[in-house]
């Protein structure tokens, strides 16, 4: 009973309008508590939870994406690269009202649908996002049904590799296997990987293969390959390139040193090799504005970055982001040095991955934009390793998420303040115990050891 329940709130949550918040979120919560139930109370069995993980996605096959309209930039950027146009340095607001493009049915719904924001900017989707796109423009054409149950076939075969890659990880580090289908059962999965259709599928495809190959079987030289793959899905993996070169490859530490820096440097090169079809005058600029917009101007669904803001309107009395921006990505640069060679003799595997964790966690407590589907990967990691705090953490906040929709409720974005403070109280909560309770802890032993003596 509780499975079609699971199903039928699954098959709702993704046929429900962005405006349609209170609808939206009260089915993705009821979702969220029903998976609780099935893997913590009733028990079900291990095939049960695949059969529904199943169900569950071949249910959506005919889904059309109401939540997102970045499919249908996916398509313009396809359609570019398959008509010679280089999509890194073509604005589709100037190709459109130049008539550089075909005016017809299909390329207007694009271009309307795809939103002022998009057609006002450069693409930012990696080269081989961009060359799944114009594969599957060559494939389907100009029919977006056709292009979007492509798409679904493309996240599928990536879903499935991040089972396999998720099991075997977990078989490695002794994880409880059924804590998988907090992952592949979790509503956000269900909603942004096989609904909206975003290409994180993909890239964590790619990542939890290179974490495979690189912590499992040590195969250093195909897991960076992996990883350029996933880099060049998104680029939210190179972020962990400090990691990779602290971490303890041999006992002496020189050699380990100039591995690290090897391995980083070939990671760096890989990716690089794949904008070189892309190679334009206009490439470094264009694709640096289009970067430099995470950084500059866009805000979404942020914690710490909006408290900073509201102290700059105070200061000086206008949106700083231009500055704010750029010292919080100077303190991420920062924190992520830091942590990646904090006794960075000890960098073995299960330590590596809980520095990862941690790393993801303070990247998107400091980010100025966080969609709900970003979270998806440090979701993974995070029930991939034994520490409880960030599986914890990322469990509740991929549940709590979902109110950053409420911002879509008029056609101008405006966040209510109450939401972002329900979002966020809870995980700085959950941060701010797991801080005091470590504490007590050196407190306590510290007094112990002094009574003793």
């Amino acid at each position: 009973m509780l499975h079609l329940l699971f199903l039928s709130g699954i098959i709702f949550l993704n046929q429900t309008e962005r405006h349609e918040h209170f609808q939206l979120i009260g089915i993705y919560l009821s979702a969220f508590t029903l998976l609780f139930i099935l893997i913590k109370y009733q028990k079900s069995s291990f095939f049960e939870l695949i059969i529904l993980s199943l169900a569950s996605r071949l249910l959506l096959w005919d889904y059309f994406p109401a939540l997102s309209q970045d499919f249908y930039r996916f398509i313009w950027d396809g359609m570019l690269n398959a008509k010679g146009f280089n999509v890194y340095v073509n604005l589709p607001q100037t190709l459109w009202e130049n008539f550089s493009i075909e005016h017809n049915q299909f390329t207007e719904t694009l271009y309307r649908k795809m939103g002022k924001l998009s057609a006002h900017n450069y693409t930012n989707y990696p080269p081989f996002a961009q060359l799944i796109y114009t594969l599957l423009y060559k494939i389907c054409g100009e029919n977006i049904t056709t292009y979007i149950y492509g798409l679904r076939i493309v996240n599928w075969l990536a879903e499935i590799g991040i089972f396999w890659f998720m099991w075997q990880l977990m078989r490695h580090f002794k994880i409880n296997l059924k804590s998988i289908f907090w992952l592949i059962l979790n509503p956000l999965i269900l909603l942004e990987l096989t609904g909206n259709l975003h290409f994180e599928a993909v890239m964590l495809c790619f990542f939890l293969g290179f974490l495979y190959f690189f912590l499992v079987k040590k195969r250093y030289y195909l897991s960076i390959l992996l990883l350029s793959l996933s880099i060049v899905s998104k680029l939210l993996p190179l972020i962990i390139l400090p990691l990779i070169l602290s971490y303890r490859y041999h006992k002496n530490l020189r050699i380990s040193i100039l591995k690290g820096l090897f391995l980083c440097s070939q990671t760096l090169i890989l990716s690089l090799i794949s904008y070189l079809y892309f190679v334009d005058q206009q490439l470094i600029s264009s694709y640096s504005e289009s970067l430099g917009l995470w950084f500059s101007t866009f805000e979404f669904n942020a914690s710490i970055y909006y408290v900073l803001r509201e102290i700059g309107y105070w200061m000086v009395g206008y949106n700083a982001i231009a500055f704010i921006g750029k010292l919080l990505a100077a303190v991420i640069f920062f924190t992520v040095m830091c942590i990646s060679f904090w006794k960075y003799k000890q960098n073995k595997a299960e330590e590596f991955l809980k520095k990862m964790s941690v790393i993801f966690l303070i990247y998107f407590l400091l980010a100025t934009t966080v969609h709900p589907w970003y979270l998806i990967l440090p979701l993974s990691l995070g029930i991939i390793n034994r520490n409880f705090l960030t599986k914890q953490l990322l469990l509740i906040w991929s549940a709590t998420i979902i109110l950053s929709y409420i911002s879509y409720k008029t056609e101008i974005v405006k966040e209510p303040t109450i939401i972002l403070i329900v979002e966020y109280s809870l995980i700085y909560l959950i941060i701010l115990k797991y801080l005091f309770l470590r504490l007590r802890k050196r407190l306590n032993t510290s007094y112990s050891a002094n009574t003793k003596t």
